[in-house]
């Protein structure tokens, strides 16, 4: 049997085998503890563009440039799931009002799944009595029915038949956003004939004719479709070779050089939601836009200064709904605007309890579910 001899230092109380035993463990708890921090809080790449978020390199792809958005710390707002989804697996449904009571400029939008729904601005739903985007981002709570804001993106049809085909007044939800111009037009301008416009323009630069000038005929052809899908594929294997990708919670893009739009989400799971969305809108841009004249690239410096100006912006309207309230800005000086969107999640109150009203606040406390920022 082995024995280890026992030290004493003269005055001491604790042998000294004992304090060196004590000395390694404690240094080993500390680096551990240091190891559990760092993973915690590693140092994000990137250039700060608020207190909380930071912007990546740009990882260029032809005529489309993807920058990541780091958050330093996520909010928890809530579990959110997309219109597409949601009418997938048969928790949704969206139609118009009626067929005697349909309008242009509003849609009825059914939640019977558990979960909210988050309808991004400019969501393009085909369908109904003509195709449309949606009008603002929107939230529609759990097991309830809410009237969304549309706009109309099919000038020349008003009718339930749509390509020989009977639509019942029903929608059906692509995975892409109208173009950066025709979103704007809706959701920040709010005009329709502006929308319309910049439908045709869009359609003129694709090269795309529509007997009924829809938008869908650019957007929903077979040849960008497929090559959509190969330049969204390559943004996708970029974004999940990242060191941090778990800590990425939005993307900024540029399309010819120029910066188009950043938007970010209150964490990870949300942005993950997303993501396809957000590439299949900017890819889709990048295909139909025009080779520059000269060779110009958009940094993550030109992200950082379009946000600081923006952020001098006025509030233009502050829209209220039933799950959600939308703060909208236009920033003359950035030639842009933006949109913050929080989740007003219903209270629960005892079986025949009135609720008090509550006290009115400029702002919710808690974080914004997304926030977008589009250039003009």
């Amino acid at each position: 049997m082995c024995h280890t001899r026992r030290l004493f230092i003269p005055g001491a109380r604790v042998p000294v085998h004992s304090m060196l035993v004590f000395g390694i463990a404690t240094l080993i708890a500390g680096s551990s503890v240091a190891d559990a921090r760092g993973r915690r809080r590693p140092k994000l790449p990137g250039v700060a563009i608020d207190k909380n978020h930071l912007v990546g390199k740009p990882h260029r792809m032809g005529r489309l440039a993807v920058f990541p958005v780091y958050a330093r710390k996520q909010r928890k707002v809530g579990k959110f799931v997309t219109l597409r989804e949601a009418v997938a697996r048969n928790k949704a449904a969206v139609s118009e009002l009626g067929t005697a009571r349909a309008r242009v400029s509003t849609i009825l939008v059914i939640n019977r799944g558990s979960d909210p729904i988050l309808i991004l601005g400019g969501t393009v739903i085909l369908g109904g009595k003509q195709d449309r985007q949606i009008g603002e981002d929107t939230i529609v709570g759990a097991r309830s029915k809410t009237r969304v804001k549309v706009f109309c993106v099919e000038k020349g049809r008003w009718s339930e038949q749509r390509g020989g085909k009977a639509t019942r007044g029903k929608f059906t939800v692509l995975e892409v956003l109208a173009s950066r111009t025709v979103r704007n037009a809706g959701q920040y301008r709010s005009s329709q004939s502006a929308v319309w416009r910049n439908v045709a323009k869009y359609n003129r630069k694709a090269g795309k004719r529509s007997r009924t000038g829809s938008l869908l005929v650019s957007v929903n052809d077979k040849k960008i479709k497929k090559r959509r899908k190969k330049l969204t594929a390559r943004a996708i294997r970029y974004l999940d070779r990242l060191r941090l990708k778990k800590r990425v919670v939005g993307l900024a893009f540029a399309v010819a050089g120029k910066l188009t739009s950043v938007r970010w989400f209150c964490d990870h799971g949300v942005y993950r939601r997303f993501r396809m969305v957000l590439l299949n809108t900017a890819a889709t841009e990048a295909l139909i836009a025009k080779k520059p004249k000269r060779r110009r690239y958009a940094s993550a410096g030109d992200v950082k200064q379009f946000l600081a100006k923006l952020s001098k912006a006025r509030r233009m309207r502050t829209d209220k709904r039933r799950h959600n309230t939308n703060y909208l800005f236009s920033g003359s000086e950035a030639q842009g605007y933006r949109s913050a969107t929080y989740y007003r999640a219903a209270k629960r109150y005892a079986r025949g309890r009135r609720p008090r009203a509550a006290p009115p606040r400029a702002r919710p406390r808690h974080a914004p579910v997304t926030v977008d920022n589009s250039v003009e």
